[in-house]
């Protein structure tokens, strides 16, 4: 999903223990074709009901490894996690391209596939980037990306206020994802 209007909220039907009808009104889905019930840029009324939510403790920072000036969207992604990894899907829950446009993958309440012996207790978010053109880790965000990537990150803090936000390395120490200091950064 393309968000933005912000402040925006993140799909929170999945939080409500009562039965009530609330209108949203998403830009964009990426997904289009993902059957969730979301279209582009239609307000819909939806049905919200209570979904058993897994615990998650950890908002983990991921970048996808591209070198600057080269492009891997969304769909590049989500084909590459597929084909070669043999995943179901886009192991990321969210997926920011250079543009700033916030793409959703894995819904909120599937596990992820991002972070080895951490995946069942965090939200996964990939930007596109962290190469230089030499191929060496560099902090390649663009302004757009760091705009999104902060208000995507404090509307995962608000939804789950225990969560910590980390980088990749800093859960896997052999790793420079995401080739700067998250911890230390987005400290909400």
């Amino acid at each position: 999903m393309k968000y933005t209007n912000y402040p925006f909220s993140i799909i929170n039907y999945q939080f409500s223990i009562f039965n009530y009808e609330e209108e949203i009104s998403l830009e964009h889905c990426a997904q289009s074709n993902c059957g969730r019930g979301y279209c582009p840029g239609r307000r819909i009324r939806n049905l919200i009901v209570y979904r058993r939510m897994r615990t998650v403790t950890l908002i983990v920072v991921h970048c996808s490894a591209t070198r600057e000036g080269q492009s891997f969207d969304f769909e590049q992604c989500r084909r590459d996690h597929i084909r070669h990894r043999r995943f179901r899907d886009i192991g990321y829950h969210f997926y920011l391209t250079r543009d700033g446009e916030i793409h959703c993958g894995r819904p909120l309440e599937q596990v992820g596939a991002h972070c080895r012996n951490h995946n069942r207790h965090s939200i996964g978010v990939c930007y596109e980037g962290g190469l230089d053109r030499q191929g060496q880790p560099k902090d390649t965000r663009t302004l757009e990306q760091k705009a999104s990537l902060v208000a995507l990150l404090r509307e995962l803090k608000r939804m789950f206020p225990q969560a910590l936000i980390v980088g990749h390395r800093d859960l896997n120490p052999m790793k420079a994802c995401p080739c700067f200091e998250a911890a230390k950064e987005y400290l909400f």
